[in-house]
C-alpha cells in the first residue's frame, strides 16, 4: 500500500463520521481564529492554512501526539516535492544544467534509493500531477499554494521534537529529510521568481541536517549535497556577482571540511569529484565574470590552467565511479564538456576533445537531458569546424 493510498483511507475515515458529504460549497474563504481558508476560483480546490494561534497552542499543549502528525506531514511533504519535480521535468519546465547540484539530477548519489518507507518507489507518487492538466503554468500555482507548507518542514524545533519521539525511528527520518531536505530548495529554484527564495529554502535545509548529528554517513553526504546546492546557487545569480562567487568560494571551503569527515572508501572519491568539478566551475565561471583575483589570475591562461587541475582530479575519480555505476558516465561527460569549453587556445583541439565529446553526446543521449544534449552537439560541431 502506498503512502498516498493511505492518505485516501484516512480521509475516508473521517468523512464516513460525519452525517453529511461535506462539499467545497460548505467553506465560505475567511480568516477566522483558528484557521483561514483561501478558495481558488479557477479550479474550486478550497485550502486550509492554520493561524499563528493554532499552531502555537498545537506546540504547547499537543507536543505528545504533535510529532506523530508532524513526521506524516513530512512524509507526504517530501512525496509531494519529489513527486512535482517528476513531473516539471515531463513537461519540459525545467531541464538539467552543467553547473546542477539538486534534485532535478539522477545519476549516481542523486539518485534517490528506496528506503524503508519507500518514498522513492516510482509507485509511491502523488498520482493526480500525472493528469495532462497539470502543465507548468498550474505547477507553478500549485507549487505556490503550498508554499508555506514547504517551508514549515524545514523547521529545526518541529525536526527536534520528531528525533526525539522514540516511536519513530531514526532510519525513516533520514529516507524523508534525503529527499525534502533538496527537493524543496530545488523547487524553490526552479519555480520562485525570486533567487532568495531558494537560497533561504537551502539555508534552512542546511541549519535542519545539523540537527542529526555527524555519526551517518548518509547524513554527512547529504550535508554535502545541501552545500553543492548552495554553490551552484550562488554561481548562477543574475546580480551581485563579485558577493556571490565571494560566498561560493567559502561554501567550497566548508564542503571540503565535511568531505574529510566522510570515511566510508565507495563515498568518499565521489564526493571528491564533485567538489572537484565544482572548483573547476568556479575558477571558470569566476574568470568568466570577472570576479577573480587579478594578482592572482592576471589571464585566461592562468585561470584555466585552475580548471584543467580540477577537471583532470574529477576525470581520474569519475573513471573510479563508473566501475562501481555506470551512470556516473554523466559525471564524466559533465567534466569533458567543461574541459572543452575551458581551453585557453582555441584553435589547440586536440583528438581527445572530439572523442570526449562523442561520448558526452552518448551519456547526454542515455540520460534524457534535453539542454545537455544540445549543448554537447554544439560544442561538438564547434570543434569539428576549428
Amino acid at each position: 500500500m502506498t503512502l498516498e493510498d493511505k492518505y485516501k483511507i484516512l480521509m475516508q475515515n473521517l468523512a464516513d463520521k460525519n452525517t453529511k458529504n461535506i462539499e467545497r460549497d460548505d467553506f465560505k474563504p475567511d480568516y477566522y481564529i483558528w484557521i483561514n481558508i483561501a478558495k481558488d476560483e479557477s479550479t474550486g480546490e478550497v485550502w486550509f492554512i492554520p493561524t499563528h494561534c493554532s499552531i502555537r497552542f498545537i506546540e504547547e499543549n499537543l507536543l505528545e501526539c504533535s510529532s506523530k502528525y508532524t513526521f506524516m506531514k513530512l512524509e507526504y511533504m517530501a512525496l509531494l516535492s519529489s513527486s512535482l519535480i517528476d513531473k516539471i521535468k515531463k513537461t519540459y519546465g525545467y531541464t538539467e544544467r552543467l553547473m546542477e547540484f539538486s534534485a532535478v539530477c539522477t545519476y549516481g548519489i542523486w539518485r534517490l534509493e528506496t528506503g524503508p518507507l519507500g518514498l522513492a518507489n516510482p509507485e509511491n507518487r502523488i498520482k493526480y500531477l500525472d493528469s495532462p492538466g497539470y502543465d507548468f503554468e498550474k505547477l507553478k500555482k500549485w507549487f505556490g499554494m503550498h508554499e508555506s507548507n514547504f517551508y514549515s518542514c524545514l523547521n529545526p524545533e518541529s525536526l527536534t521534537r520528531v528525533l526525539n519521539d522514540k516511536n519513530i525511528k531514526n532510519e525513516d527520518i533520514i529516507e524523508v529529510m534525503e529527499i525534502f531536505c533538496l527537493s524543496i530548495p530545488t523547487l524553490f529554484k526552479i519555480v520562485s521568481p525570486k533567487e532568495s527564495g531558494a537560497m533561504e529554502a537551502a539555508r534552512k535545509a542546511e541549519q535542519v541536517t545539523m540537527k542529526l548529528g555527524e555519526e551517518n554517513t548518509k547524513v554527512l553526504v547529504l550535508k554535502v549535497k545541501v552545500s553543492l546546492f548552495l554553490i551552484a546557487l550562488h554561481m548562477g545569480a543574475k546580480i551581485d556577482a563579485p558577493e556571490n562567487f565571494a560566498l561560493a568560494k567559502i561554501q567550497l571551503k566548508l564542503v571540503q571540511e565535511d568531505e574529510r569527515k566522510i570515511k566510508d572508501p565507495r563515498i568518499a572519491p565521489i564526493i571528491s569529484a564533485l567538489i572537484s568539478f565544482a572548483n573547476a566551475f568556479y575558477f571558470y565561471k569566476a574568470f568568466k565574470r570577472n570576479c577573480l583575483n587579478t594578482k592572482e589570475y592576471p589571464n585566461k591562461q592562468a585561470a584555466y590552467q585552475q580548471v584543467n587541475n580540477y577537471v583532470k582530479k574529477a576525470q581520474a575519480l569519475c573513471g573510479f565511479m563508473f566501475k562501481e555505476d555506470e551512470s556516473y558516465k554523466v559525471a564524466k561527460a559533465k567534466t569533458t564538456m567543461l574541459l572543452c569549453k575551458a581551453r585557453a587556445n582555441r584553435w589547440n583541439v586536440e583528438k581527445k576533445h572530439i572523442e570526449g565529446m562523442r561520448e558526452a553526446i552518448i551519456a547526454f543521449t542515455d540520460y534524457r537531458s534535453p539542454r545537455l544534449l544540445m549543448k554537447a552537439h554544439y560544442l561538438y560541431a564547434s570543434l569539428k569546424l576549428e
